[in-house]
């Protein structure tokens, strides 16, 4: 008999429908859409941010009038996630509940005991991870660490050609462009910048760009396939974090889009994420956000085309091997029926 599993995720339903037609890759979905559907019926359910206590209960009421076997929460920061916590804790709600840290919460002894009474939990980060078993916010026996990843056929789907001719920057999450913009002008090294169009203005820093350094794309449905089209003509992917965030995996999916791509990674170094880049020979990690820094480590891949070609292979070799959408399913599919066991 079929599992019922409800996926609570923000605005799930604009994005839903266009990943199962093929329009966006189904990473997104952290690993539902590959799942066995002679094993599983796979809901989702949207959320809002509740507004007062009115809000609650009716949000509440919601919760308690729909009926599944299992509640798979992509985002453990949501705001509905204590609501579903408590409901569990009084009993009125009886499914299972499996969710995943992107991050070390802030919370008191209340949040803490409301975390601890998940069924089970994934981490990007082990340190994340680590800080949550210190912190007693999570239990050891019922953790593991995500093998997340690309939804490589999607990307591998585009045919556009590649090559080396730029290095190229495409994230917005705790950014900070300063540093690498001066040391790509002071030493004529070739950098694009890519934003969705809608951030346009973001940063004031960045308002003296010039057209080939900063890029604003547009969300169109051809949003991924052109933006893969301009990540494979670069030399590596430049990922410079606000040091300053450094509390959590930022960072991660940018990284593993570019070993998805096949493309090296320069990253400013983050104990949170999981692996070393170095270690494995896809990238390399700038200790400190100063031009210095960010212009000698691009210059050493610049000027050393089998380093690039090394780790361009390196990087997809682990993506096809290891942190994939595939993967993930596999991975919370082994779980889900754990748990649903017990």
């Amino acid at each position: 008999m079929k599992k019922k599993i409800r996926c609570y995720h923000y605005s799930i339903q604009k994005i839903k429908d266009k990943i199962y037609a093929g329009e966006l890759p189904s990473h997104l979905l952290y690993g539902l859409k590959e799942l066995n559907a002679d094993d599983y019926e796979v809901e989702y359910t949207d959320y809002n941010h509740f507004g007062g206590p009115l809000g609650l209960i009716k949000l509440a009421k919601e919760v308690l009038s729909l009926k599944e076997d299992l509640i798979y929460i992509p985002f453990l920061n949501a705001s509905i996630v204590k609501l579903l916590l408590i409901l569990k804790c009084l009993g009125l709600k009886r499914s299972k509940m499996v969710g995943i840290f992107h991050a070390t919460p802030e919370v008191g002894w209340f949040g803490r005991f409301l975390y601890r009474r998940l069924d089970y939990a994934f981490f990007h980060s082990p340190k994340n991870m680590q800080e949550c078993f210190d912190r007693k916010i999570a239990v050891p026996s019922k953790t593991e660490l995500l093998s997340w990843g690309m939804d490589i056929p999607y990307y591998d789907a585009f045919t556009s050609p590649d090559s080396r001719e730029f290095f190229i920057s495409t994230g917005i999450e705790n950014r900070a462009y300063g540093a690498l913009l001066q040391a790509s002008r002071e030493n004529q090294i070739p950098l694009k910048i890519v934003l969705p169009e809608r951030f346009r203005g973001l940063y004031d820093y960045m308002n003296d760009c010039t057209e080939d350094e900063l890029i604003y794309m547009p969300d169109t449905p051809h949003l991924y396939e052109d933006l893969t089209a301009l990540s494979r003509r670069a030399i590596a992917y430049i990922i410079p974090l606000n040091t300053k965030m450094i509390r959590y995996c930022v960072g991660l999916t940018s990284i593993y889009e570019a070993m998805a791509l096949g493309k090296p990674i320069i990253v400013t170094d983050n104990p949170y994420h999981p692996f070393d880049i170095e270690e494995m020979g896809v990238g390399l990690k700038v200790k400190e956000d100063t031009p210095e820094c960010w212009a000698e480590t691009l210059q050493k891949l610049q000027a050393n085309p089998q380093m690039v070609e090394s780790m361009s292979m390196k990087a997809r070799r682990f993506a096809d091997e290891k942190n994939n959408v595939t993967a993930t399913a596999r991975q919370i599919d082994r779980i889900f029926k754990k748990v649903l066991a017990t």
